[in-house]
């Protein structure tokens, strides 16, 4: 997973997203929509400053946004300096408190702010298995889970297709592959030059034993640019196993799929 991250949150800036015009900039009362996977409603702080688009040039340029009065910082800049520093982003430590304080903080602040999204789901997957299987109290416990964020950041943003880009990954991670494939699905026309989902279509797909479809994906992350050889891998392994072949490790390197 760590070897994704860099790749996901540069292909993320490279793709560029259009400016959302229907976020709800300033909306104090965008609470918590959605439940959990288990079926509870959502729940977690209140609003404080913000919440931000964290697409719009407004809230991310400096000069743009003087309703506070001084000019010199934009809101993203001033939420990133206090509490989404590299240490917070790798999960190495927190800012203002222990994690993930500063990246809950920080998602209030900008509900679609993609790296701190992506924080914030590896960091409660490190847990989350703990948490389930031995019911141990865990330091996600008093958060809500990644699938609030993503929903309010969907709420907040709805035209904003890396979001849900972010939640079909969550949810393959999570090995809900039939969720996972409704969200892949919904954004496939919109983000057809994305490699990250063509990519992770490919695996999914491949999970699900449809060799075809995870080819065509992968042909097309492949062509785009991904660097990751896991679904190549894959796919040659297949194709080794199935003609009863035996030709060594297929080229492009030997690291394992992320997921």
């Amino acid at each position: 997973m760590n070897g994704v991250l860099p790749i996901l949150l540069a292909t993320l800036i490279v793709t560029g997203i259009p400016h959302a015009q229907a976020a709800r900039n300033g909306d104090k009362n965008i609470g918590w929509p959605g439940k959990t996977l288990e079926g509870e409603p959502c729940q977690g702080k209140e609003q404080g400053f913000g919440p931000f688009d964290y697409n719009d040039p407004t809230y991310t340029v400096p000069g743009l946004y003087t309703k506070h009065g001084s000019s010199s910082e934009s809101p993203l800049r001033f939420v990133e300096k206090a509490h989404f520093t590299p240490p917070v982003e790798r999960l190495q430590k927190g800012r203002t408190a222990p994690l993930p304080f500063d990246i809950d903080y920080t998602l209030r602040a900008f509900p679609n702010h993609l790296p701190a999204l992506w924080s914030m789901i590896r960091f409660q997957l490190r847990y989350l298995d703990k948490k389930r299987k031995y019911g141990q109290r865990t330091p996600i416990d008093q958060f809500p889970p990644p699938e609030c964020y993503l929903q309010r950041a969907e709420v907040f943003a709805p035209e904003d297709n890396m979001v849900k880009l972010l939640h079909a990954i969550y949810l393959h991670k999570r090995g809900l592959l039939d969720k996972a494939l409704k969200y892949y699905t919904r954004i496939e026309k919109a983000l057809a030059n994305n490699p990250e989902l063509h990519y992770n279509m490919g695996l999914l797909y491949y999970r699900k034993g449809d060799i075809a479809k995870a080819r065509e994906h992968a042909k097309r992350a492949y062509e785009l640019g991904y660097q990751l050889p896991g679904l190549r891998n894959l796919l040659r392994a297949h194709d080794r196993a199935a003609t009863g072949g035996d030709k060594g490790p297929a080229g492009g390197g030997s690291q394992a799929p992320s997921r």
